[in-house]
């Protein structure tokens, strides 16, 4: 009777070879997009996307509006980027709606092109192009922080485009990416890449800076300089324009940014690595199975390493600091200051509130009133007088 739990047999390794071979069509698919929310700082307002089949590599060209002279000469920095790169077009798709002058500069360039059946846009690759270009460079808008001039939108375009074809494949080549396929290699390490539209600060050389100026200048991340290692593009606030820098300092708010990894950070990382893979093993492996010494070897490993990776993100208590008190250097301490104990108090002044205003105010008299009040002043004048009179007599000595 066969035993129905013997190992499956190890996977035998052969030296077979597939070949086959792609035929390139030379097809490329371009198509506009609508206008965006705001002009750019520039004054583009529409995008002009192109898709190359062969490569699959999806290209937007900025444009400031859609007049047919904006429109060709956008086409034809596109097919001069296509020829350079050895992708020589040679069949055109364009819409039912396309431009005459676009039409004779395809026959001038021996291109051919066909025009899609009149509403039926889905036969033009560029549209589905479109709908992806669009909802990647979204999700790039979507990481920049909340204070970004939005107005600097086609300053985030290359970066947006390299992102985007370093996740598609070529069709030339499937083993190349189709940005690879198109711009060569790409190596991180020499042009690293952080999320668009962070907020950062440029550091100034000592010989572009004051003495007494600070040392950054705040701006914003819009993507690699390629031409340069280790270099990015900002757009600095307080010039408005760009500038290539090497030393920045990053502030993301939608995003944490990687740090140098550690020793340490690199054994928890294995250590992780080796415990997934030691409880998922995969069936079918091409190399020898490990023997259970290896195995209870590996997982006491593991184990040691689970242990290390817990204490090290134990909490590590802070340690108190001790103010310390500054020495005096000889002959400079401070003349001792002589402060009576309690100091005399300033006396208050009396208050002196306002005379109460009366209950209610004189009126003013009229012409008839006047005359009256008049005429009684100088009877009483005239009275007074008399008076006066009479007693200056009684007092007069009789002869």
């Amino acid at each position: 009777m066969p035993d129905a739990l013997a190992p499956e047999p190890a996977a035998l390794i052969t030296h077979f070879l597939y070949a086959d071979c792609q035929r390139a069509t030379g097809q490329i698919y371009t198509d506009p997009t609508g206008r965006f929310l705001v002009p750019s700082i520039i004054g583009n307002l529409h995008i002009l996307v192109v898709y190359d089949y062969n490569s699959n590599f999806i290209h937007a060209e900025p444009m400031k509006n859609r007049t047919k002279e904006v429109i060709l000469a956008a086409y034809q920095r596109v097919i001069s980027l296509l020829k350079s790169r050895g992708l020589q077009p040679k069949l055109q798709k364009l819409n039912n709606k396309a431009l005459q002058i676009l039409k004779q500069y395809m026959v001038e360039e021996n291109i051919d092109f066909q025009l899609v059946p009149p509403g039926l846009h889905q036969r033009n690759a560029a549209e589905r192009a479109i709908r992806t270009f669009k909802n990647h460079f979204i999700a790039g808008l979507c990481t920049t922080a909340a204070d970004f001039p939005l107005t600097l939108w086609d300053q985030l375009l290359p970066q947006a485009l390299m992102t985007l074809n370093l996740l598609r494949t070529s069709r030339i080549n499937p083993r190349l990416l189709a940005w690879s396929q198109v711009h060569g290699l790409f190596d991180f390490n020499r042009t690293p890449l952080a999320p668009p539209g962070t907020r950062v600060l440029v550091h100034e050389k000592p010989t572009l800076r004051g003495t007494w100026s600070p040392h950054a200048v705040d701006g914003w991340y819009l993507g690699p300089a390629m031409l340069h290692y280790r270099c990015y593009r900002a757009w600095i606030l307080e010039t408005t324009s760009e500038r290539i820098a090497d030393t920045v300092v990053w502030f993301p708010t939608k995003v944490l940014m990687p740090k140098s990894p550690s020793t340490t950070d690199a054994a928890i990382a294995a250590a992780r690595d080796l415990t997934n893979a030691l409880s998922h093993p995969l069936p079918a492996s091409p190399l020898s199975p490990i023997s259970d010494s290896q195995h209870a070897a590996l997982q006491q490993l593991s184990t040691i390493l689970n242990k290390i990776s817990d204490q090290s993100h134990a909490k590590i208590p802070t340690p108190k600091t001790v103010a310390r008190t500054p020495t005096v250097p000889p002959g400079f301490e401070p003349l001792p200051m002589h402060v009576p104990a309690a100091l005399p108090r300033v006396p208050l002044l009396p208050s002196t509130a306002p005379s109460p205003l009366p209950a209610s105010l004189p009126r003013v008299l009229n012409q008839s009133q006047q005359t009256r009040h008049l005429q009684e002043r100088q009877l009483l004048a005239r009275k007074a007088h008399q008076n006066l009179q009479s007693s200056h007599q009684q007092c007069r000595p009789s002869t």
